[in-house]
This record gives structure tokens, sequence and C-alpha cells, in this order.
């Protein structure tokens, strides 16, 4: 079965209004943003929607041309994505979309390298795939971006936009956003093209033990264990 897929960032449609909907996963933003509503995933969230049932995927975007800046603003974005993923708890083996939200150009109209063609944008996904690994590669662009992405083998997730694709859809791309919105715009809606996306959910928080009364043995004046027992009653609070 289908399941509906969407994504949003400042918006934050409640867990009701996703259930209402039946979505039964959302793409979630880590990045840059630093204020207290803004646009990144926090743990608490990641509890809420895992508990619902409903799992997240994971783009990573700030400014919208931050892949312009090449392998330099690519190590600043890594080490804030490995960070930022320890805080939420996502899981090590899931992937980011690295997010280029612009229209890339062709850095090199002459070449059919398609590494070239993508310029300094290349150098920020070739960092990227080198240093996080090939199971955490995924971006978030047009057409241009993904197949060239794709041909180089510097992805393995891909998340394409309608914008910036002139009608062209690459059938590598597990995850589409074609323009359509729900919850009365509050969100993206996206189509899945394959079962596997990225998505992730966090495992439940497991209670904690109940405290047990008990016994301590005070250490007697020689240092050996000859002092006398003391009993709680109050869970570890006091000891008489």
């Amino acid at each position: 079965m289908t399941i509906i897929v969407a994504d949003y960032g400042f918006t934050h449609p409640k867990i009701a209004q996703l259930l209402a909907a039946k979505v039964g996963a959302v793409g979630r933003y880590f990045g840059q943003d630093t204020s207290s509503d803004g646009k990144n995933l926090t743990r608490a969230e990641a509890q809420l929607l895992s508990a619902a049932g409903i799992s997240v995927f994971s783009i990573f975007e700030y400014g919208a041309q931050q892949a312009a800046g090449g392998a330099a603003q690519a190590a600043k974005d890594v080490t804030l994505a490995r960070q930022q993923r320890h805080d939420v708890g996502m899981p090590f083996d899931r992937p980011f979309y690295f997010a280029a939200d612009f229209d890339v150009p062709d850095y090199a109209p002459q070449s059919t390298d398609p590494l070239a063609k993508l310029g300094p944008v290349g150098e920020y996904y070739s960092y990227i795939h080198a240093h996080m690994g090939s199971v955490h590669a995924g971006a978030y662009g047009g057409y241009w971006l993904i197949s060239r992405l794709f041909d180089a083998g510097l992805i393995t997730f891909g998340f394409q936009t309608v914008a910036w694709s002139g009608g062209q859809w690459d059938k590598r791309a597990c995850l589409r956003q074609g323009g359509a919105t729900i919850l009365g715009g509050e969100a993206d809606l996206d189509t899945p093209e394959r079962t596997d996306f990225g998505q992730w959910t966090l495992a439940p928080t497991p209670p904690s033990p109940p405290q047990q009364d008990g016994y301590l043995v005070l250490p007697g004046q020689a240092g050996g264990f000859t002092g006398r027992a003391v009993v709680s009653t109050d869970g570890g609070k006091s000891w008489g």
C-alpha cells in the first residue's frame, strides 16, 4: 500500500492533523537554523512522530544555495549533520537529503563529465560522499542536479523537485516533490518511488526500572564489612 508522504519546515502540523490526513512519513529538516520554533527537527518531535507511527526522512538545508559553497561549505554541513543526527537520535544508517534548492547551472557546457557540469556544487556533494559514505549520500534538487549526481556515483538517495526539472523525472530518484500541498498548504506532498526512501523512527524509550527498597551494609572501623546493616523503606532516599 502506498503511504502518504509530506515534508514541512516552519509550519509544524500537529500529530492529530497528520494522522487525520493519513500521513505515514514526513520530511523534516536539519541545518543551521537555531530558533526555538524554527524548521529543525528536535528529539522530542521525532519521539512524538515515532510514537504515532509516522516515520521521518531527513533533509539538510538552511540557505537555498549552500551547495554552491563547494567543499568548504560541505565540511561545515557534514560536521553539523553528524552532531544533529546524534542530538535527535537519528539512526546512523539512514541518509540525509542535502539540498540544492536553486536552479544549478551547467558549469561546463562543452563537457560530458557530469561532475564537471556541477562545478562547485559537485565539489560539495563529492565531499559529502567521501566523508559520510554512500549509505548517507542523498540530495534534493531539480532534474539536472539529481541526474548528474547519480551519473557521477555521488548519491544513493535522490529527492527530486518539479522545480528546475523542465517536466523531466529521473527514474532513479526515490522521492518526487510535484508541487502539490496538503494540510491547507502547510506541507508539500511527496511521492515515494520505492519502499525505502531513507525513512526512520525512534525506538520507544524503555521505562526506568522501579526503585527497590533494600539493605546497605556500612563498613566497620577497620575497613571490613563488620558494621551495622541499615534499611531503606522509601526507595533509597534515606537509610536508617
